[in-house]
């Protein structure tokens, strides 16, 4: 993912080298030997980029507000939402900074870099409130606890029915 212009330039640098690197293969297909080797090279080198463009295209999208940022994101990619929140505000790591009042920007740039591990949750607050971001849960998942197994649970309330049934007939015997 990109994260800001420089990342965003140096992308765009390396998509014109394997560019370069393509177009140079191909001008020599013919005269190459070793086919399955070309083959691989090739298909290595279009890999690569078509990975680029496609963070380029996806950081050029966000920038120029042709793409939703919050869509079908799960608090996974928290770090994700904050970050092309920023960039689809046009925001600096330091503009970002001003609005939490952080005296230094580079502050924003190691969170970023860090994907945000390690930043408190009022910290994170703080930042989709600067943003304006909004964060609507719609369903949390409990997990079953490990410590009883379902086929425990199940005996455990045959057996507690089963105490309950023996009280309530003793119940019934001394009445």
């Amino acid at each position: 993912m990109i994260k800001n212009k420089k990342q965003y330039k140096r992308t765009k640098e390396l998509m014109l080298q394997f560019k370069s690197a393509l177009d140079d293969l191909e001008s020599r297909a013919g005269a190459i030997e070793d086919k399955e080797d070309y083959e691989y090279t090739y298909n290595s080198y279009q890999y690569q980029y078509s990975q680029l463009e496609e963070e380029a295209v996806e950081y050029e999208n966000i920038r120029n507000h042709r793409t939703k940022v919050l869509v079908d994101k799960s608090i996974d990619n928290l770090h994700e939402v904050l970050i092309q929140a920023r960039i689809a505000r046009n925001w600096s790591h330091g503009d970002l900074a001003k609005e939490l009042d952080l005296k230094n920007p580079q502050q924003i740039q190691r969170y970023e870099a860090t994907n945000y591990e390690g930043v408190s949750l009022w910290r994170v607050l703080d930042i989709l409130d600067a943003l304006e971001l909004k964060i609507e849960l719609k369903d949390i998942a409990l997990p079953n606890p490990n410590y009883i197994q379902p086929e425990a649970k199940i005996i455990a309330i045959q057996s507690k029915s089963q105490e309950v049934k023996q009280r309530q007939s003793l119940f019934a015997v001394g009445e």
